[in-house]
């Protein structure tokens, strides 16, 4: 018979396998539509002809997870509600120690949950309003409807296809972008000049427009159709600044040591 550390173990084992079979992929963490049904404007034929296809899984960020189209052209991304999310025994048990009962009681009847989505959303409705060019962004559902009537057909990373109703779902349609890291590997000193001014002249294209894309990672960078692109959409605020200086990213581009982009820090007025 198994003794209980090695049913633990075994346990554990098995659980961690999952994780790295399925990359934590969970259907009940999707976040649905809260809003009841809004102005419904008709779809147009050539976005429903995209989201006919089948959108087989990509990958995961913090905020979403993201799928892409069968012809390679498309993502779609499905958010993670931060409402639902369950704090693990291990975490809870580490976060007693460290820092106390009572922080651990108002970090799980706190509001910040509901205030984090809140904050995704008006970051996703800025960029779906004022930053499409920038972001890539062909279609944006963020409000429930009735008018789409179109099923969505996901596959998971073990390959198990699933079917959801889009008039649920908040989602973005977005191009699907090269990395732009992987872009940067492929140039010239010369054409990195140009893709350095590009990326300078979009960031000052979002600041003049009053909001600040504070995403410091390479990897949430994309070059698609001749040039750079904001991925991620979650990460877009308001802001008083016009961004006209970005040093850290002139460096990057430059040397490509560092793989991130300090905008927050580095951005400034003249």
């Amino acid at each position: 018979m198994i003794n209980f550390p090695a049913r633990l173990l075994l346990f554990f084992s098995i659980g961690s396998l999952s994780v790295l079979l399925t990359d934590n992929f969970q259907l009940q963490k999707i976040a649905l539509c809260s809003t009841p049904p809004t102005s419904e404007v008709p779809l147009e034929p050539q976005l429903r002809s995209i989201l006919n296809q089948k959108f087989h899984y990509l990958a995961k960020g913090s905020q979403s997870y993201v799928f892409a189209s069968e012809d390679g052209r498309y993502v779609i991304k499905l958010f993670k509600d931060p409402r639902k999310h369950l704090y693990s025994w291990i975490w809870i048990g580490s976060q007693l120690i460290k820092k106390g009962p009572r922080w651990v009681w108002k970090t799980l009847h706190s509001d910040r949950r509901q205030q984090k989505w809140d904050r995704h959303l008006a970051s996703l409705r800025s960029a779906a309003t004022a930053l499409r060019q920038e972001t890539g962004i062909l279609y944006a559902h963020l409000e429930g409807t009735t008018h789409l009537n179109l099923p969505l057909v996901i596959t998971d990373k073990i390959h198990i296809a699933h079917t959801l109703p889009l008039d649920s779902l908040p989602f973005v349609l977005q191009k699907r972008a090269m990395p732009l890291q992987e872009h940067l590997s492929m140039l010239n000193g010369a054409e990195k000049e140009q893709c350095l001014e590009a990326a300078r002249n979009l960031l000052m294209t979002v600041g003049e427009k009053g909001l600040l894309y504070t995403d410091n990672k390479i990897d949430n960078w994309g070059f698609v159709e001749g040039g750079p692109m904001l991925i991620d959409l979650g990460c877009i605020s308001s802001s008083s600044q016009r961004v006209k200086d970005h040093r850290r990213i002139d460096h990057f581009l430059k040397h490509g040591t560092d793989g991130r982009f300090d905008v927050a820090e580095c951005s400034h007025n003249h």
